[in-house]
């Protein structure tokens, strides 16, 4: 459908009281042309919104959205702050198998393809260039795979300096650590085993050497940052009604579903959490984890209240599944669509894949290959 012809319908369609337009019963409409945008913009006077890329609508309850902790305003801006300095990674459409046989057609946004081969590099750049400009120049902190890599990005487009620390295991990544190098950033390996000790030792070291470490889960930017995923997954999919994602420490989960709800309340969000602990914290699997209506895996149990206050608001459920199951999932993307990714990255295919998250049949469903990682390749 040409962009003149929605104009038209949206110009007559408001003049009997409708909302704006309707496409697809969906009230947002991707654009990309710039002169279109405008003139839309003056004829349904709606808000100016970064770069054109989702016109945005106002509908009952609009201004009382607007005193929640995130925004689909601040969401926007952190795209228009980050994605000149990041990649739009693409979106792939195609069909995969559950258990019981049945096939379903999925959107796959792969940001395993991300620079740094994960989500988090959003959430830290976006909160970085949040930082007042003092606290920015002391330089940032990180630890691990995914939390360090995306400081030592951040530190290297910012040119501010940058400490990553990284328990043994990690270390023995030739690829990571001359990615880190190659950002600039300095490396210090704890002699614990863990990304636990990894991370308290980041915490520590932050004060230790007077630099700045952002806690991701209880960072308002961080989660508006990991929210450009959902914008660049309904813009690229505007029919999805499920969008199923690893929690993502909190951050991913809660900033994709604030994002995704606030254009289209009818989706359904899923965020999928690990069922044993993992990485050296402590988490008692027979013990009951919950955050008001939802059951917490050993990841979200480490998050936020703030972020746990946004995923209650606006994901429908949180299910769980095991190492081993988002393992075999990895191997299986790997075989059968050539999709690197690993331990966490799969976790969103794999709940769809062994029928945790209720979908009918007709459904358009989104989900999030939110890191790389080698697991899936052996």
């Amino acid at each position: 459908m040409r962009f003149e012809v929605l104009v038209t319908f949206a110009s007559a369609v408001r003049e009997i009281g409708l909302p704006a337009f309707q496409f697809r019963n969906k009230r947002y409409v991707p654009l990309r042309n710039g002169d279109m945008l405008a003139e839309m913009h003056q004829r349904l006077d709606t808000p100016e919104v970064s770069r054109g890329r989702i016109l945005r609508l106002p509908r009952a309850g609009a201004a009382r959205e607007r005193t929640i902790a995130i925004t689909l305003d601040d969401v926007e801006r952190a795209e228009e702050r980050i994605m000149r300095h990041l990649r739009y990674t693409p979106q792939m459409k195609t069909w995969l198998a559950r258990d019981d046989g049945a096939r379903y057609k999925v959107s796959l946004k792969l940001e395993n393809l991300q620079l740094t081969e994960g989500f988090a590099v959003r959430g830290m750049l976006n909160a970085a260039l949040a930082l007042a400009p003092h606290l920015l120049a002391r330089g940032l902190v990180g630890y691990g795979l995914m939390h360090g890599t995306a400081a030592a990005f951040t530190g290297h487009v910012l040119q501010v300096p940058s400490l990553v620390y990284l328990y043994p295991k990690n270390a023995e990544s030739d690829e990571l650590v001359r990615s880190l190098e190659y950002w600039g950033a300095r490396i210090e390996v704890v002699s614990g085993k863990t990304l636990a000790h990894a991370e308290r030792a980041a915490r520590a070291g932050a004060e230790q050497h007077d630099m700045t470490y952002i806690h991701s889960s209880a960072s308002p930017s961080f989660i508006a940052g990991c929210g450009t995923i959902g914008l660049e997954m309904l813009e690229f999919a505007p029919e999805l009604d499920v969008l199923v994602a690893a929690v993502g420490y909190g951050p991913l989960i809660a900033g994709v579903a604030a994002a995704v709800k606030q254009i289209k309340p009818e989706i359904r969000v899923v965020g999928v959490d690990r069922v044993e602990p993992r990485n050296g914290y402590p988490f008692e699997v027979d013990a009951p984890h919950t955050w008001r209506r939802h059951r917490l895996g050993s990841i979200l149990d480490r998050a936020a209240p703030a972020c746990l206050e946004l995923i209650d608001r606006y994901a429908e459920d949180i299910v769980l599944v095991s190492q081993a199951e988002i393992l075999d999932t990895a191997h299986h993307l790997w075989a059968e669509l050539e999709v690197r990714t690993g331990s966490f990255g799969s976790s969103a295919v794999a709940a769809l894949s062994l029928g945790r998250v209720a979908v009918e049949p007709w459904e358009a469903i989104g989900a999030v290959i939110s890191t790389a990682g080698g697991d899936g390749l052996f």
